[in-house]
């Protein structure tokens, strides 16, 4: 998210798909931290916040990846391929976890539960 004195925030520095939702939020936070790493930089002529500004943000930036792509999973159809065609098996086998993963969802509360904190973060 950084090289040396270059800092990338949001879509610049990390893509996420938009069945997470979160792309807006992470840029937001990115910003916040970049800011708030500035603002130590000129009242304290400290550059560590700065240097620590890619190992501050990508905890949460992975987190919520995770999410995405739980969600992504979860909500998103695959549709067949001529090479899911070839490994028909597998396909198969994708598209029975898929609804075994919604069927646990939607049969959870602590599942449920656990999406919604991981929205909120």
């Amino acid at each position: 998210m950084q090289y040396k004195r270059l800092f990338l925030v949001g879509d610049a520095a990390h893509i996420f798909p938009p069945t997470g939702a979160k792309g807006l939020n992470v840029a937001v936070n990115d910003a916040k931290i970049l800011s708030q790493a500035f603002v130590d930089y000129y009242e304290t002529d400290s550059m560590d916040k700065l240097d620590k500004y890619t190992e501050t943000c990508l905890p949460h930036v992975w987190q919520i990846q995770k999410f995405a792509m739980y969600m992504t999973s979860l909500l998103h159809n695959f549709n067949q391929t001529e090479e899911d065609e070839e490994n028909n098996e597998k396909f198969q086998l994708d598209q029975q976890m898929q609804k075994a993963q919604r069927k646990m969802f939607q049969q959870s509360y602590d599942l449920q539960r656990h999406v919604a904190q991981m929205i909120a973060h």
